[in-house]
C-alpha cells in the first residue's frame, strides 16, 4: 500500500514538474520573442512576422487565445506588405488552435486558405 501511494505521489509531483519547466520553457521564448519583435520599429520586417508565428505556434496548447492572436497580428501585417509566407504560417497557427477549439469551419477556411498561398509557390 504505501508503494502505491509512493509511485502516485511521485507520478503527480513528476507531471507538475514538467508542466513548470514546459511552461518556463514558453515564456522565456515569449520574453525573447517579444523583445526582439519591439526591437522591430517597422510593421514591414519579415522576421518580425516570423517571430509573431513563431510565438504563435509555441502558444499553442499552454495559451490558445494568444496564439491566436498573435498568429492574426501575423497574417494582418503580412497581408499589408503582400509577405504570403507569414500570411500562410499565421493561418495554419490560427487554424490549429481553431480545430482544439471545435471552430472546425474557421479552422478549415484558414487551411484552405493557407494550402492555397503554400502550393501557389509565392
Amino acid at each position: 500500500m504505501k508503494v502505491k501511494l509512493l509511485l502516485i505521489f511521485l507520478l503527480i509531483f513528476s507531471g507538475n514538474i514538467c508542466f513548470a519547466h514546459f511552461h518556463s520553457k514558453t515564456d522565456s521564448l515569449r520574453n525573447e520573442l517579444l523583445k526582439s519583435i519591439a526591437n522591430k520599429k517597422k510593421d514591414n520586417d519579415t522576421s518580425k512576422i516570423n517571430d509573431l508565428n513563431r510565438l504563435a505556434n509555441a502558444y499553442q496548447s499552454s495559451y490558445p487565445d494568444s496564439s491566436v492572436y498573435y498568429g492574426d497580428m501575423a497574417v494582418r501585417i503580412s497581408r499589408k506588405m503582400n509577405y504570403n509566407k507569414g500570411i500562410a504560417d499565421g493561418l495554419a497557427a490560427s487554424a490549429a488552435i481553431y480545430i482544439t477549439q471545435g471552430k472546425y469551419q474557421l479552422a478549415i477556411s484558414n487551411l484552405n486558405q493557407s494550402t492555397a498561398i503554400y502550393t501557389s509557390g509565392n
